[in-house]
């Protein structure tokens, strides 16, 4: 509606209350255009607040943004003290899982380990669509003993091989792993991992994150999250009115080190 003129703001152009429509339409999803991003402006957000119905359409975590907008921020300051535990909080309310999914879970919990002896091992879980990653570890530790004899067992729930969207069975899977992620000790993630940030996120977990190769090679493998919150994949770049960096707005949102076009939420006493 910015974009065919239906909606404008500012005192000459704006359009009076009643002629305002009963909704609006927000679309922030992957492929959201300028004109879209403008929602996260003070401006816009003026206009629409008359308007009785929003109608919201989004694949991303646009948190970090609502903390750009001004006329949010008395609100969220008094809902989200801790600034870098706004998903925290909300997945542990919002996200239970199912008896069918909790049974998943269980079992895996569950799975006894063979070990020899009465030393205690360490488990190491791994997620991911192939099987590979986890065949490559396992032969790893049956070929080479650890620098001090600790047994290490490795287990992979499923491996479904591709993405399945909408089939019930594969996302009852997903929605297990990532359960079972986030009540692990340490967590390593992918960079720019949806299903890592909810892990992290639900076990409030700093994870640590294996950074891409560039040109076929690498440097330092990973390195530790400054915070446990999900990065905002497509931002808006700017601030509405100064051109400004919008990693540089306020100082509880900063750019993603796993994507650095990126917006994420931190505890601003680290920086």
């Amino acid at each position: 509606m910015r974009e065919d003129g239906v909606l404008r703001t500012g005192e000459t152009n704006g359009s009076a209350a009643a002629e305002l429509p009963a909704f609006a339409y927000i679309h922030l999803d992957y492929n959201q255009t300028d004109h879209d991003k403008l929602f996260f402006c003070d401006d816009d957000q003026r206009v629409l607040r008359d308007i009785q119905w929003l109608v919201m359409r989004t694949d991303s975590y646009i948190v970090p943004g609502l903390f750009l907008v001004k006329a949010f921020e008395e609100e969220l300051d008094a809902l989200f003290p801790e600034r870098d535990a706004v998903f925290h909080h909300l997945g542990r309310y919002l996200f239970h899982p199912t008896n069918q999914v909790w049974g998943l879970i269980a079992r895996d919990d569950d799975e006894p380990a063979v070990v020899t002896g009465a030393q205690q091992p360490t488990a190491v879980l791994v997620t991911s669509l192939k099987a590979w990653y986890s065949d490559k570890m396992k032969e790893m530790y049956w070929e080479r003993a650890t620098a001090d004899g600790r047994v290490v067992v490795v287990d992979q729930p499923s491996h479904e091989e591709t993405q399945r969207y909408d089939v019930r069975s594969h996302e009852h899977k997903a929605w297990a792993e990532v359960y079972l992620l986030s009540v692990t000790d340490m967590l390593v993630t992918t960079g720019q991992s949806t299903f890592g940030y909810v892990a992290q996120g639900l076990g409030g977990l700093k994870p640590w994150v294996l950074h891409h190769v560039t040109n076929g090679t690498v440097g330092w493998p990973c390195s530790r999250d400054v915070s446990m919150e999900p990065c905002f994949h497509v931002p808006p770049l700017y601030d509405c009115k100064r051109r400004e960096d919008a990693g540089l707005i306020v100082p509880h949102v900063r750019h993603c080190g796993d994507l650095p076009a990126g917006l994420k939420l931190v505890d601003r006493r680290e920086w």
